[in-house]
């Protein structure tokens, strides 16, 4: 760690939990004005780390039936090049622009969707009201007319044939739409 910076140490503890201890060099860690512990103590973070800082901290968690520590978190100050801590995260706001900007981009495409799907309501709203509707087809036809026509066909053909058939049984359909329905 970078002297003078702020890092948060964070105690993740999975299950009940009715008490967190921070350990730092084997020693309990109270707070003070440079060493903040969360409400639950959660989160250990030192404000402007500076030597005194440097050593092993590690949480213990306890419960009515058990006590579990965390691994050992090793803070030294390293130079400008070097890398941070694993376990040991910045206080900086740079990871809030980036979470922020994740954040942005997400929402932008969720909007995208959404506009895209309401145009796409409005036009199927549109066409229903209309009462046109264009018959896609799978065999290439370019003319809904002559699907139309020639299923209207089909079914002429197929009232004949029952009609003439003596154990035919009377199936009516409603023209009505389904929006219809629900309005009544």
């Amino acid at each position: 760690m970078r002297e003078n910076v702020s890092v948060c140490l964070t105690c993740h503890v999975v299950g009940n939990c009715s008490k967190r201890i921070w350990f730092f060099n084997g020693n309990v860690v109270d707070g003070n004005e440079r060493i903040i512990l969360s409400s639950e103590k959660t989160n250990l973070t030192i404000i402007s780390v500076n030597a005194t800082n440097v050593g092993d901290y590690q949480c213990t968690a306890l419960s009515p039936f058990s006590e579990k520590a965390s691994g050992v978190y090793s803070l030294y100050i390293e130079s400008e090049h070097s890398s941070s801590l694993p376990g040991a995260e910045s206080c900086s706001s740079d990871k809030w622009v980036a979470a922020v900007a994740v954040l942005g981009v997400i929402l932008v495409a969720a909007l995208v969707t959404v506009t895209v799907l309401a145009f796409k309501m409005q036009k199927m709203a549109q066409e229903e009201r209309s009462g046109h509707f264009i018959l896609r087809t799978v065999s290439g036809s370019s003319s809904a007319d002559e699907n139309c026509s020639s299923a209207v066909n089909k079914e002429q053909e197929w009232r004949n044939q029952d009609q003439n058939d003596s154990n035919y049984m009377a199936l009516q359909f409603n023209d009505e739409s389904v929006y219809d329905q629900l309005d009544s």
